[in-house]
């Protein structure tokens, strides 16, 4: 390519290359071609970014240097955007050099997939397997993001393509056995997830997959094992965490609660951890610390109705009955034909006294559940309180 340089490396690896460069006395990054070229020679990566790093020879040289070290350092900064509008610059200057911009339609593509927009992080990913069609890579992360989408069939056949050009390649047999299992074929995921390890036994993300897969066929204490190899080979591993805490259940709690603790402390991040946390902590009594741990639920993901109608549980236990009544509200706002919720929603109106309000959510509650004893006793109760005039 002469002058130019390529890149086939992910955002991740620039970010630790990045992370290791000195800081000038202004504190921002010196970020010199030469540099970036010595780190790479030179500085220690862990064995997956490593992995990444030697898939193709990066090449630098001093032509657009400014250009791509000014998105690097965007994305040390996470100023996503500006590091976008960089690689946009260096795509548009390039039209006739295939192999360079696929490398940058790639890198583009993921700061589209870290922010949130996958439909774009779709379509540069297309646009990298169309310009180098033979580039395993970008086959493998297309086919995550299609996975990303639901659009599981279309993510089989990228997977299928990374692994026609790199048969060896363990995280595009991952991401076949996402695709798989996203079509409802778990056996097959599971021979995936076991040819992934077959070329990478250390491959915590393919134990924690193989978890869920045989949790699926229904073999929890074979699942429990991946769950234990995936920890064993990342300790902080979140995600393992969680879903090892999940599978346990109710047989132990107090083993439940530091599993999600464990997992919000490794970085998880996720509304369900925080809920079951606060529905284990609210079973010892520990209301006020439970309703913080809704709270952060919550904030991850405002529709999660159960989180909502467990708070609301925490607040009648401590006599806040107006706070609870708004939160069973909000259950019902995104789960109307919660029985369960409305039948709160009456105990909490008739605590505070409005008895016709609580009658009405009473029957509300029996039009979901018309044999829910609960309710059926309540409404009695409510009746005859609203005849004595009570």
């Amino acid at each position: 390519m002469g002058a130019l340089r390529t890149f086939s490396i992910t955002i991740t690896l620039l970010l630790a290359i990045l992370i290791a460069l000195p800081s000038n006395t202004n504190g921002t990054v010196n970020c010199s071609s030469d540099s970036l070229k010595n780190l790479l020679l030179q500085m220690p990566l862990p064995p997956e970014l490593q992995a990444l790093a030697d898939e193709q020879a990066i090449c630098l040289s001093d032509h657009q240097s400014t250009t791509m070290d000014s998105a690097l350092v965007s994305l040390h900064f996470k100023d996503i955007q500006t590091a976008r509008k960089y690689f946009t610059d260096i795509i548009e200057a390039y039209p006739g050099d295939d192999t360079l911009r696929s490398e940058v339609y790639l890198l583009r593509g993921q700061s589209f997939h870290y922010s949130g927009d996958l439909e774009s992080a779709s379509a540069d990913y297309l646009s990298a397997t169309t310009l180098k069609p033979g580039w395993a890579r970008a086959w493998s992360q297309y086919a995550f993001i299609l996975n990303e989408l639901k659009r599981h069939r279309e993510g089989l056949q990228c997977a299928d393509s990374a692994l026609k050009y790199r048969p060896d390649y363990p995280e595009a047999w991952n991401n076949r056995a996402k695709s798989l299992a996203g079509l409802g074929r778990a056996r097959e995921s599971l021979a995936s997830l076991d040819s992934a390890l077959s070329y990478r036994h250390a491959f915590p993300d393919v134990w924690c997959n193989r978890g869920l897969t045989l949790t699926d066929l229904g073999k929890p204490a074979e699942a429990l094992k991946c769950y234990d190899s995936a920890l064993a080979y990342d300790s902080l591993h979140g995600r393992a965490w969680f879903f090892k805490g999940s599978l346990i259940g109710e047989k132990n709690p107090q083993h439940v609660l530091t599993c999600m603790e464990k997992a919000l402390a490794c970085g998880f991040v996720d509304s369900r951890p925080w809920s079951i946390r606060g529905y284990l902590l609210k079973s010892t009594g520990r209301y006020e610390e439970a309703i913080s741990s809704f709270d952060s639920s919550l904030a991850l993901k405002p529709e999660n109705y159960v989180a909502w109608m467990y708070r609301g549980l925490c607040l009648d236990k401590l006599g806040r009955y107006t706070d609870g009544l708004a939160c069973y509200d909000s259950t019902i706002k995104y789960k109307h034909d919660s029985y369960h919720a409305w039948l709160n929603r009456a105990y909490c109106l008739a605590d505070i006294g409005r008895l016709k309000e609580a009658l009405a959510s009473c029957d509300s509650a029996l039009e979901y559940s018309p044999d829910l004893a609960t309710a059926i006793k309540l409404k009695q109760q409510l009746q005859d309180m609203i005849r004595s005039g009570r």
